[in-house]
């Protein structure tokens, strides 16, 4: 008879963390472990040739950990409301910096500023698109099964179907669904100013993504691999944005989804709340966890074609 490998497991981290061997014999006799027994299983692990290593391993945890503290206690405690910086400071700035952003002028003269659900219909309402219907049959999965869950329609035919159904996280179309490859839908650039200073004209095939849903949809909290400037063109969105520095945040993560929502009482990180106005864009930093919340029914446009890397595909903190 000996020790389960849980209580092992707690005994074996306690030592690597320093606690002195007769203190958990103590703490294992108080929990009813026959003391021979926990004397015996705590001088083993106590001189077992692992023990320096999970110590060496803890010292430099620890190390690690104090460099992630102060980065995150020199970081801005509110998210900046500005207006748009020229190209060079977007980049010093926010870009290199990892700082998140809204530019509530930066759609300024855009013709995109005018789509509504109806005008794009009547451009593109025969076009066959890709929407995601039956979300609510999978609560906590209903993001990473967006391929399970693609169905085809007229664009026209979502449409409607928005403003019937409209409040519902049942259906939407988004991102993953690649609508912008096309060349249809392609086309919708011509309504989006490019400031050449600002993006590579040469990426935005598969640089740019586009949503179209009803109020209440819920993009659950996640992170991405790149930066992101999000354009709110229609209705509003409320986002939950928390640092990647909020080292608590990797406890829920599952790869590059969380279980935790941002409206939890219980959320264990500071995190940011902020409404996104027809508009607004948001420059969101590559690994910023994030949840987006639909307030009315919603178009969104986003650019990733950046005149900086922008792949930080090794990035999976939430991964094994």
């Amino acid at each position: 008879m000996g020790l389960s490998d849980a209580l092992r497991a707690w005994a074996i981290e306690d030592l690597g963390a320093g606690v002195q061997p007769e203190q958990l014999v103590e703490v294992l006799a108080g929990a009813g472990v026959p003391k021979h027994i926990a004397v015996r299983e705590i001088a083993a692990l106590a001189t077992s040739p692992l023990l320096p290593a999970l110590r060496r391993e803890r010292s430099a945890r620890d190390r690690r950990d104090q460099v992630l503290a102060l980065r995150r206690a020199l970081e801005p405690t509110e998210i900046e409301r500005r207006s748009t910086p020229s190209a060079d400071e977007f980049y010093a700035r926010y870009f290199e910096a990892n700082r998140p952003c809204v530019l509530p002028d930066f759609t300024r003269g855009w013709p995109a500023r005018e789509w509504t659900p109806e005008r794009l219909a009547e451009r593109l309402g025969g076009e066959e698109i890709e929407v995601v219907r039956g979300r609510d049959a999978f609560p906590n999965d209903y993001d990473r099964r967006s391929r399970q869950l693609a169905v085809r329609m007229t664009f026209a035919e979502y449409v409607a179907l928005v403003r019937a159904e409209t409040p519902t996280n049942d259906l939407y179309s988004v991102a993953h669904n690649k609508n912008m490859d096309r060349a249809t839908f392609g086309a919708l650039l011509d309504d989006v100013i490019i400031d050449d200073a600002w993006f590579d004209r040469g990426l935005l095939a598969g640089g740019t993504s586009f949503w179209l849903g009803p109020a209440g949809t819920i993009t659950p909290f996640h992170h991405d691999t790149t930066n992101i400037l999000f354009c709110q063109l229609y209705g509003r969105k409320e986002m939950v944005l928390a640092s990647p520095l909020e080292a608590s945040l990797l406890d829920e993560a599952r790869g590059f989804y969380s279980t935790l929502r941002g409206d939890s009482v219980a959320f264990p990180a500071r995190r940011h709340r902020i409404v996104l106005e027809p508009g607004d864009a948001l420059f969101l930093p590559a690994g910023w966890w994030h949840e987006v919340r639909s307030l009315d029914v919603s178009i969104s446009f986003s650019l990733l074609a950046f005149r900086r890397p922008n792949a930080f595909t090794d990035y999976g903190p939430g991964f094994p």
